[in-house]
């Protein structure tokens, strides 16, 4: 049902979307810095997970804005992150 993937290839994964993203709203002007007014710090700040990939126990440590897209996946697919990743 899921595509088994090892963690870094996960991260990588979700850099690439990140920087595709930056690619698609590079034309619009930012007349402020969004990091100083609106940008909430809690999502940068790493959280770790145990999680099982390949059937071994292992802790996944990432920023939340990542643990974000990844719940989001998992909604989309109905399912949990820990099913999604595995």
């Amino acid at each position: 049902m899921f595509k088994v993937y090892d963690s870094k290839v996960i991260v990588m994964m979700l850099r690439s979307a990140e920087r595709e993203l930056k690619f698609l709203h590079r034309e619009v002007e930012i007349r402020h810095d969004p990091f100083v007014e609106n940008f909430n710090m809690t999502l940068a700040q790493p959280h770790s997970k145990s999680v099982r990939l390949n059937g071994l126990a292992t802790c996944l440590r990432l920023e939340n804005v990542y643990w974000n897209i990844l719940s989001g996946i998992a909604s989309s697919n109905e399912c949990s992150v820990k099913e999604a990743l595995q």
